[in-house]
């Protein structure tokens, strides 16, 4: 295909809005459109190549996975090597362990895969996954190993006619799939290739009219459309906007627009500028540097990004992908009049390279993130212990028994992490510590008859077996004690009646919480039966801006920025949770045995809340108390249990 300089123009501006986004630039909440304009251009590009090549009978397949590889792979090693490099010097043992694993995906062209089964793209995890967005590097490799062969089959078949009949009816049932499977799994619409391959195949349709020129005023109108639909797709989007799907065709027809209009004389100008068409010839290796870098500036901060940071990280951003295109890319390169007497060697050099990488990441992996790196000075190692969650270091989820059994008591206490969170304050207590105490619980498990979290559109039935083992328990008990992250499992909380039927919990159209109460009901009876007294604890007092570094306290982490923003740690009102703490008032007027302690009054006494001590937090996140917290947990929950 002819050189088009505005092509370049227009990868500025997707890598510019991908990279404003990320920076947290005000405004530009939808910047990650950025990455849907790159693949509409791939697929016009690669389309229009294959198709002239095939034309002229020169296809070779051989040719042309060689030059993807030289042209994408050798930038790529090079990002995750110093990925790996930058997180062994400054991230924990986790962090760094679960950076290898993501390297290791990253390494194969699966990063996709990989990111899907974890958290939301945009999701507070994000900030310590340096290797993120290689996500959509993972999808365009994908398309290129795949797209190319379904190409060639139809050419074979039908000529052009029958290719672009496929790209019509790939399109069409993509766009159809992406956006039915935004309602059943979010993160799969979002990372894998399938439910993406409609913006590649618009581009693809696009490069069956390479020559086509429209009259200069609709070129011109067509242009200046296709700029405003990406620009404000960049401004109105945002995390909430479900995508891709439907959404993700505004973008994608607005990228169609400026590459079929491209050459419009106004607009066009703009685009094909030397500063246009540099930014988008290192648009590739900006766009590889620019979210380690972003990563590992948050990893060692506590604060939102000042406006100078923003900038600050804008031009690290470009000029590290400059130095990554000028001395890695480029040299790799292997251009068309290069690229005719191409040998398997010349890829077997960068696959060799992600291949090494992929065997040192293992090793990482394996010896649990290099945890003799992390030789913490007394100050740090004592911040660190203090600020992570409290519970017992050898515990996570099922049954354990705690208690020296010397008074007699037996004691049950159940629920999800936030029982866990209570359980060293608890057994801190005389009462608790003598007696013979059964602790059942798993974290995000509801405990409640009748309880079903729905994730992705599933039920997860994981913790039936906990729930189950609570039920089954005869007693006698002299305690219950059962505490639930109440009210943060919005809309993924849902109870069934009858099997099958799942209603939600906390929803506008149920404000009395009737299935929530049906099921909360049904478990106290049972434990009416097995325990003389119960105590519930209700709906957690939530705290905000809790710093984020107190989960990766390392020696390059500052505690004294830390320490001060600590101090600005309050309380956050969530939903739902006066209405749940009213409703468990009124369930233990008719229960003489019940108890219900709202967790403010641990946290209170009277108007005087206690979220930190000094510099030590007492939230390691908005709901989960840290080991700093116990000893005031511990008297809190004695006087109010008197």
């Amino acid at each position: 295909m002819t050189y088009r300089k505005d092509i370049d123009g227009l990868r500025a501006i997707a890598v510019f809005l991908v990279l404003l986004f990320h920076c947290q630039f005000t405004g530009f909440t939808g910047g990650y459109i950025g990455v849907d304009v790159f693949f509409v251009i791939s697929g016009f590009l690669i389309t229009g190549i294959m198709l002239e090549d095939l034309k002229r009978d020169q296809f070779s397949f051989k040719r042309f996975y060689i030059r993807r590889a030289r042209r994408l792979l050798p930038a790529l090693a090079a990002t995750i090597l110093l990925t790996l490099i930058g997180s062994a010097l400054i991230m924990t043992p986790q962090n760094l362990k679960e950076t290898a694993v993501s390297a290791i995906f990253t390494a194969f062209s699966l990063a996709n895969l990989h990111f899907s089964m974890a958290d939301s793209y945009f999701g507070a995890a994000s900030e310590v996954k340096p290797l993120l967005h290689t996500w959509s590097l993972s999808v365009e490799e994908q398309f290129y190993l795949v797209w190319p062969v379904a190409l060639v089959f139809c050419y074979r078949l039908g000529g052009r006619r029958a290719v672009l009949a496929g790209v019509i009816l790939g399109f069409v049932a993509g766009l159809a799939l992406s956006e039915y499977w935004i309602g059943r799994n979010p993160r799969q619409a979002y990372f894998l290739p399938m439910f993406r391959a409609y913006q590649f195949l618009a581009g693809a349709a696009l490069a069956f009219l390479p020559h086509l020129r429209l009259p200069g005023r609709i070129e011109e109108a067509g242009q200046a459309l296709g700029l405003t639909i990406v620009i404000g797709s960049a401004l109105v989007f945002d995390e909430t906007t479900p995508f891709p799907g439907i959404a993700g065709l505004v973008p994608t027809v607005g990228a169609v627009l400026m590459l079929l209009c491209g050459r419009a004389p106004m607009i066009g100008r703009v685009l094909t500028l030397r500063p246009m068409i540099w930014l988008g010839n290192v648009s590739y290796s900006a766009y590889l540097a620019h979210w380690p870098v972003i990563v590992f500036w948050r990893y060692l901060s506590t604060d939102p990004f000042t406006f100078a940071e923003k900038v600050i990280l804008l031009g690290l951003s470009i000029g590290l992908g400059a130095l990554l295109y000028y001395f890695v890319e480029t040299p790799f390169r292997l251009h068309r009049d290069q690229a005719r007497n191409v040998t398997w060697k010349q890829m077997m050099q960068p696959l060799a390279a992600l291949a090494a990488l992929a065997v040192v990441a293992l090793g990482i992996r394996i010896t649990d993130g290099l945890p003799q790196r992390m030789a913490l000075a007394p100050a740090h190692e004592e911040y660190a212990r203090l600020s992570r969650f409290q519970f017992l270091d050898d515990y996570s989820d099922g049954s354990l028994r705690l208690g020296s059994g010397q008074s007699g008591e037996r004691i049950l206490i159940f629920g999800d992490s936030m029982m866990q969170n209570y359980v060293p304050a608890l057994m801190s207590l005389p009462r608790f510590a003598e007696a013979e105490v059964t602790v059942i619980s798993r974290g995000g498990c509801v405990m409640a008859v009748g309880s079903v979290r729905v994730i992705s559109h599933s039920p997860d039935r994981g913790c039936l077996g906990y729930r189950n083992e609570v039920m089954a328990l005869s007693g006698p008990f002299d305690l219950a004690v059962w505490s639930q992250n109440w009210n943060s499992y919005g809309d993924t909380l849902y109870w069934e009646q009858t099997e099958g039927d799942l209603t939600p919990a906390f929803t506008d159209g149920n404000p009395d919480f009737s299935g929530w109460r049906d099921g909360v009901i049904a478990t106290l009876d049972h434990m009416e039966k097995i325990s003389a007294s119960m105590v519930v604890i209700g709906p957690q007092y939530r705290a905000g801006p809790v710093p984020h570094i107190l989960e990766r306290i390392g020696p390059l982490a500052p505690l004294e920025a830390t320490a001060a923003a600590v101090t600005r740690i309050g309380h956050v009102p969530t939903p739902h949770r006066d209405q749940i703490v009213a409703g468990f008032g009124v369930l233990a007027e008719a229960r003489s045995g019940l108890e219900v302690i709202d967790p403010r009054a641990l946290i209170c006494e009277g108007d005087d809340c206690r979220f930190h001590d000094g510099p030590l937090s007492y939230y390691m996140d908005p709901i989960h108390h840290t080991t700093a917290a116990t000893p005031y947990l511990s008297r809190r929950l004695d006087a109010v249990l008197r």
